[in-house]
């Protein structure tokens, strides 16, 4: 039971982060008018494959604690 209270712990840190990161990135898009399109688009690419790569480890990390 303790485990998986501190997994749910450690997800919701993770989700915290993670929103962070989306709201500054979300942010910096905004700004980055200015600079070009493919600027643009490379960051919400790159914010894009973060979070797929992020949710396929966690899902990953599920997994290996059933």
């Amino acid at each position: 039971m303790n485990k998986r209270i501190n997994l749910i712990k450690k997800n919701a840190k993770i989700l915290i982060v993670l929103g962070v990161l989306l709201i500054a990135i979300a942010n910096i898009l905004k700004h980055a008018e200015k600079i070009s399109d493919v600027s643009n688009g490379l960051m919400s690419g790159v914010a894009i494959g973060f979070l797929v790569v992020s949710v396929i480890t966690l899902a990953k990390k599920r997994q290996s604690f059933k």
